[in-house]
Formats: C-alpha cells, sequence, structure tokens
C-alpha cells in the first residue's frame, strides 16, 4: 500500500446520474448510508451532509429525513 495507512475512513457524497437522477447518497466504509428505514437517497446535498453527520454521530437518536425523498428501489428482488 502506498502513502501511510489511513486510520479512519471519509464519508462522500455523490449525486446519482442513473438509479435517481438528481436525487444524493452518501457513501462510507464501503456502503451506502442508510436510514433505519433502508433509504438513503437524499433530495439535497445538505440532506446527504445531515445523513452524513448522523452516521457519524453513532447513528444515535432518530435519522434525518430528508425532503422529497423517493420511494426506494429494492435493485436485488
Amino acid at each position: 500500500m502506498d502513502g501511510p495507512a489511513r486510520t479512519h475512513h471519509e464519508p462522500l457524497i455523490q449525486q446519482s446520474t442513473y438509479t435517481c437522477a438528481g436525487m444524493w447518497w452518501a457513501h462510507c466504509c464501503r456502503s451506502i448510508i442508510t436510514r433505519p428505514n433502508h433509504t438513503g437517497w437524499c433530495s439535497t446535498q445538505d440532506d446527504a451532509q445531515a445523513l452524513i453527520d448522523w452516521h457519524l454521530a453513532g447513528e444515535i437518536g432518530p435519522a434525518p429525513v430528508g425532503t422529497d425523498v423517493p420511494l426506494q428501489l429494492d435493485l436485488f428482488v
């Protein structure tokens, strides 16, 4: 491995251009951050950041809901 070993994971926010074009999602520790109801889509970048903040705080308390979040599609049915 080149460079120093990473001691923590850095969350990433990305905007979908395919599955739910225009929606945002957050990724950390090699997986998509989801709420307890298994949805991870966010309608704004700020909503995705709130989801990351909740995740980094230990997912304690209610998860941020976001605004205008579509029904999560199950791609593995």
